[in-house]
């Protein structure tokens, strides 16, 4: 059994409102600022004392949306990357497929 339809997709991001910011460019609505703490965050994302924020983000045809977080509890590990590429975003646009970049 496949997949019948997308919710969302969630994305820990270092500045959350950047983030927002940028996709809030390529049509997307952004939603309000929440705070989130408390038993089930930390059992959602498997740690204690989690204390985090968020921002959705619906698609412009509401087909899906982007939950952006940023962790202020623990603080979000470092990562080390290998391959540094730069992030895309691939959606149908009025003008049919296309690829945009941050850079």
């Amino acid at each position: 059994m496949g997949v019948r339809s997308f919710e969302h997709v969630g994305v820990v991001v270092e500045d959350l409102d950047a983030a927002a910011d940028f996709f809030v460019l390529l049509g997307f609505e952004r939603g309000e600022k929440a705070e989130v703490r408390g038993e089930w965050v930390d059992r959602v994302t498997g740690l204690r004392g989690v204390e985090l924020e968020m921002i959705v983000l619906t698609a412009p045809d509401g087909s899906g949306a982007m939950e952006l977080t940023r962790f202020r509890r623990p603080a979000s590990p470092g990562l080390t990357i290998r391959h540094r590429r730069t992030p895309r975003v691939c959606a149908t646009s009025p003008t049919g497929w296309t690829d945009w970049s941050t850079s």
